[in-house]
């Protein structure tokens, strides 16, 4: 296996495999991921030695070897979105069906949701993908607001600013400041599972690491919130736009 960090890809099995490298404060050490939309990622100190990144690759080349694999496979399952009738797309965990409509007559955008349909009527230059996301990130930040509220009343922490963004490695967020920060398709995953993002960052307001007194302060909210860490992991991938 060869690596060219400028260009951001090496060679596995003679193939030039892309990768994205980022450099993050706080980290130790370098960590290597296989997301099924972003392809090979890695993530190191912020000057982490080149060659130890080659020489890291080089050691996991079997593990990268059967999570490329793992990838096609499930990109094949999951192909990308046309946003067509006859797609389907989550929201809060569950299945709904997509009808998109044109009418040139139309003004503006509408959308409703009911009995497991999602309808879109277009207007005669409306894109059916930025309308959905528009209509799903309000959804999700009328939700999160309201989640971050009760969560904040139980647990006895105001929350500051709370934001909504398209993360590429985080559910959510905390600031020194107090301000939250949370990915915005957490509206596509069952109610239980945002909730766990929700307490997650707040109990950072109490404990500002992972110790077990932290995870003990989470469990006393929410006793299954082992079983929404599995969901995420397992199936966050399914989270997708």
């Amino acid at each position: 296996m060869s690596l060219d960090i400028r260009e951001g890809v090496f060679v596995l099995d003679g193939r030039d495999i892309p990768f994205r490298l980022e450099r993050r404060k706080g980290r130790r050490r370098v960590s290597i991921f296989v997301e099924p939309r972003q392809g090979l990622v890695l993530r190191t100190p912020p000057r982490f030695p080149l060659r130890e990144v080659e020489e890291t690759l080089r050691g996991e080349e079997n593990w990268i070897r059967d999570k490329l694999l793992w990838r096609e496979n499930w990109l094949s399952e999951h192909p990308e979105r046309r946003f067509v009738s006859g797609e389907t797309l989550l929201l809060l965990g569950e299945e709904w069906a997509l009808e998109i409509h044109r009418d040139p007559l139309r003004k503006r955008a509408h959308i409703q949701a009911k009995n497991g349909i999602i309808r879109v009527d277009l207007s005669r230059s409306a894109d059916a993908r930025s309308v959905l996301e528009a209509w799903m990130r309000r959804l999700a930040r009328r939700i999160v607001l309201a989640r971050v509220d009760h969560w904040s009343a139980r647990i006895g922490k105001r929350a500051g600013r709370v934001t909504l963004r398209d993360t590429r490695s985080r559910w959510g967020s905390c600031s020194s400041t107090g301000n939250l920060s949370f990915n915005w398709k957490l509206i596509m995953a069952p109610p239980e599972a945002l909730d766990y993002v929700v307490v997650h960052e707040l109990c950072h307001f109490v404990h500002l690491d992972h110790s077990p007194d932290y995870w003990a302060l989470v469990e006393g909210y929410l006793p299954d919130f082992a079983v929404q860490r599995r969901w995420l992991s397992d199936e966050g991938a399914r989270l997708y736009f």
